[in-house]
């Protein structure tokens, strides 16, 4: 076997891939260069983990609230029903062929993520240090996004209600999010963020705005 230059793979796209969540696990733990990963209509993985959170989750799921937003008895009853939703969701990651399972090592390398298909559960992601640009589509995510995001364009995405912690943010993108999706989260962006490029479809996210 002859040896050439070692040229570890950094960008990915995986087009309607049939393979199992457990499968590409195995085949993203060859990949310790990976930083962009795109994943698209894989209609064989049903939810997405980074595996450095399942290892390490030890305390119970809690809410990240902004400062700047006051929670009304409304609010905080949906935030309770979030919190039972993410505990069950991540009940049902064990054991689950369509678990893609992001290596730990990506948890340093990975600084774009793409991920679009329908009906798939995105588990935190906050064990992505080093992510700056995330893009979601037809999926679920009902967790904080990674305080390290310069870059976050969401597509009928289901679950998310604020935009907490994203002081980093430079570019926003919010299309088909449903109408649960407010404003408020992003105050601390338009008044004190690097906040540049706003793009939004949602008819009433400005609704409470006085």
């Amino acid at each position: 076997m002859s040896r050439g230059p070692h040229n570890p793979v950094e960008e990915i796209k995986i087009w309607r891939s049939a393979s199992t969540g457990k499968e590409l696990t195995q085949f993203l733990s060859h990949l310790p260069k990976l930083s962009k990963l795109e994943l698209y209509r894989c209609e064989n993985i049903t939810q997405v983990a980074v595996g450095v959170d399942l290892q390490q989750k030890t305390a119970p799921v809690s809410l990240s609230i902004s400062s700047d937003v006051t929670m009304d008895d409304t609010l905080a009853k949906e935030g309770q029903q979030e919190i039972a939703e993410v505990e069950k969701e991540e009940a049902n990651t064990a054991d689950d062929d369509g678990l893609l399972l992001l290596p730990a090592h990506l948890s340093n390398s990975l600084t774009a993520l793409v991920i679009s298909y329908g009906g798939a559960v995105v588990h935190s992601l906050n064990a992505l240090q080093a992510l700056i640009a995330l893009w979601l589509e037809d999926c679920s995510f009902r967790h904080p996004f990674p305080s390290s995001l310069l870059h976050l364009d969401l597509s009928s995405v289901k679950g998310v209600l604020t935009l907490p912690n994203l002081t980093s943010l430079t570019r926003l993108s919010i299309s088909r999010c449903g109408e649960d999706l407010r404003y408020e989260g992003l105050l601390p962006l338009l008044t004190r963020g690097h906040l540049s490029n706003l793009v939004q479809r949602i008819p009433n996210f400005f609704g409470a705005c006085d």
